[in-house]
């Protein structure tokens, strides 16, 4: 697999399962085997956990949660942590047989919208009744005004 091709796989299924800085990350592990001669994903990879650091912007705390997670996913091979030195591989098969993002966030947006969609037209309907109740009691109030105008000038003409 070519790092193109990696980093295509990383954006379109791994959000489905991930958050955007394990993305990141996984994309910048992607940057970090990509050699002009050997452009293959699974190259090793030996970087420090400063590089990875800063190109996620967390701490080494929130970095060691996201490799164990990583490693636990077996998306990580090889896994070596010693000091601030990380050598690893990447294995990209588990993040193919997840869902592509694009199907997953156009169904929730769906759900989402018709969800929205029903409230916005029970809140148009209860306004709805509620206008009408207010007319029908200022009809109402009219009507006995005008009833208690006709009944003042009944006793007046009496």
């Amino acid at each position: 697999m070519t790092r193109s091709e990696g980093r295509k796989l990383i954006k379109n299924n791994a959000q489905t399962a991930y958050s955007n800085t394990v993305v990141l990350l996984l994309l910048k592990m992607v940057d970090l085997t990509y050699r002009k001669d050997q452009d293959d994903v699974q190259r090793p990879i030996d970087t420090s956990t400063t590089n990875l650091m800063k190109s996620v912007a967390v701490g080494p705390k929130q970095l060691g949660r996201i490799l164990k997670g990583l490693i636990a996913a077996d998306i990580l091979k090889d896994f070596s942590r010693s000091g601030h030195h990380v050598s690893c591989q990447l294995n990209l098969e588990p993040l193919q047989l997840l869902e592509p993002y694009v199907d997953k966030q156009k169904t929730a947006k769906k759900k989402k919208d018709a969800e929205r969609s029903e409230k916005a037209r029970e809140q148009r309907a209860a306004q709805r009744t509620h206008v009408e109740r207010l007319i029908e009691h200022d009809q109402e109030e009219q009507r006995l005004a005008s009833l208690g105008v006709f009944q003042l000038v009944a006793e007046a003409a009496l």
